[in-house]
């Protein structure tokens, strides 16, 4: 039976995840100290970019994490999409080298092409926001510099993650995470120097780049030395006849891209706000929020290749016992951050603190079940996604579009409250449930819970 302890790759995670956002812990505070207000709320504004890269390849290193399951195992091909996985396709235990390699190919190209689709969407979001974000303090030239700062990096950024998941998706997420963890450290110091040392915006921005650019050249390097990757033109053709890759990345990179419409469509309007404090206040909540998530999530992110593992082994018991384990702690590590969260928002001013630097009480309390319920039904989502099909894809669209069209007005007539009642009673009506509906009806037990 599988053991429930927590392993170096869960720590590695939780560390990488804190370096990586540790914005939120380093740069941020320093950042309210040397910035201007107008550079405080631009800089938090094109986190939407940064947020961008982590989904840019549209999936493609996502479905690599999930189905190099399948020929590291020994089948013979992946399975079609949506096929019930029962047994594998051979008796042997030998992983199947030159299917793997047709996969990473795929994938790869498929990284490279959608890169360049989402620069463009990040350049127009640079567009939506230019009339509130260019300001006194904001000259146009500054913005236009900072901006192709921000969309360089999408695809940069973007094909480090990719790596960093191709070498996840060998079942050494520990490896992983430790170079991500050396990785995001290059960045926090590179940003917190050039702001106590040299106090310049353009510098500061342009930082965070040029650790994203390290960080690719360094992956680049892991990769080709152990021949992961072949990057010979000729190679990464060779992989554009696996259709069941195909079908599940797309699913997989729409979904990914209405998670990303759900979750920042309130941002993205208060972005357009002209008040650089109501911003910084909002923009900073969510960040948050987003890095507790993200924290409390890797109890079940650290896993995924052992749930694409059982699952292509077809070992469902093993499978249920360590979601039900990973996921109760998911949920009780989030509440017990969201407490303590609560507590510091209420005691604000015993801090040192400015009263309007995160939202109030009230709308903090909404916004922290919001994402409870996010994470909840992400970790179901994450199980049963290890089935090789993805029924997400049209609700996490149709959800992702109905925020981003219904905040505005609600943030006119209500403001934030709006933005977060427009989220919450939109995924509370199917995405909050669904996934957990799934698993149940698919491995007919409760145990999951």
């Amino acid at each position: 039976m599988i053991k429930n302890v927590i392993n170096k790759a869960d720590f590695a995670y939780w560390f990488s995840i804190i370096i990586n956002f540790g914005s939120a812990l380093i740069v941020i505070p320093v950042a309210y100290i040397y910035l201007k207000d107008e550079e405080l709320a631009l800089w938090f504004s094109l986190s939407l970019l940064v947020s961008i890269s982590f989904f840019s390849d549209f999936g493609a290193s996502q479905s690599l994490l999930r189905l190099n399951q399948f020929p590291r195992s020994g089948w013979n091909k992946i399975p079609s999409y949506g096929s019930q996985i029962e047994k594998k396709k051979n008796n042997q235990n030998l992983r199947n080298t030159d299917l793997e390699k047709k996969l990473v190919n795929t994938s790869f190209l498929e990284a490279l092409q959608f890169n360049i689709f989402f620069v463009i969407v990040g350049l127009l979001i640079c567009v939506y926001i230019s009339d509130a974000r260019i300001q006194l303090a904001i000259t146009n030239e500054i913005f236009k510099f900072v901006c192709l700062i921000y969309l360089l990096n999408i695809p940069i950024q973007n094909l480090t993650i990719f790596f960093s998941h191709l070498i996840q998706s060998k079942d050494q997420v520990f490896d992983a995470k430790i170079i991500d963890m050396s990785i995001g450290a290059i960045r926090i110091i590179f940003q917190a120097s050039t702001l106590i040392f040299i106090n310049d915006f353009l510098l500061f921005c342009f930082a965070h780049l040029l650790g994203s650019i390290i960080g690719l050249f360094f992956y680049t390097f892991i990769c080709i030395k152990n021949r992961y990757i072949n990057f010979n033109l000729k190679n990464l053709l060779l992989g554009h006849n696996l259709n069941s890759y195909n079908q599940f990345k797309i699913r997989i990179g729409a979904m990914t891209f209405g998670s990303f419409l759900i979750l920042n469509s309130g941002p993205i309007i208060i972005s357009n706000y002209s008040d650089p404090k109501l911003v910084s206040a909002f923009f900073l909540s969510t960040k948050i929020f987003l890095v507790l998530k993200t924290i409390c999530q890797v109890p079940i992110l650290s896993v995924v290749p052992k749930f694409g593992n059982f699952r292509a082994n077809n070992e469902l018991n093993k499978l249920v016992y360590l979601f039900s384990k990973r996921s109760r702690l998911s949920i009780s590590l989030f509440i017990l951050s969201f407490i303590s969260l609560l507590f510091f928002s209420k005691n604000i001013s015993l801090f040192g603190l400015e009263s309007d630097l995160i939202i109030p009480f009230n709308l903090l309390f909404i916004m922290g079940v919001i994402y409870l319920l996010e994470l909840n039904h992400g970790n179901h989502a994450q199980l049963y996604l290890s089935k090789n099909h993805q029924p997400f894809l049209i609700p996490s669209i149709i959800s992702g579009f109905l925020i981003l069209l219904l905040s505005l007005p609600a943030a006119n007539f209500y403001g934030i409250l709006g933005l977060l009642i427009v989220q919450g009673f939109i995924q509370l009506s199917f995405n909050n449930w669904y996934p957990i509906y799934l698993n149940i009806k698919d491995l007919k037990t409760a145990k999951i819970f």
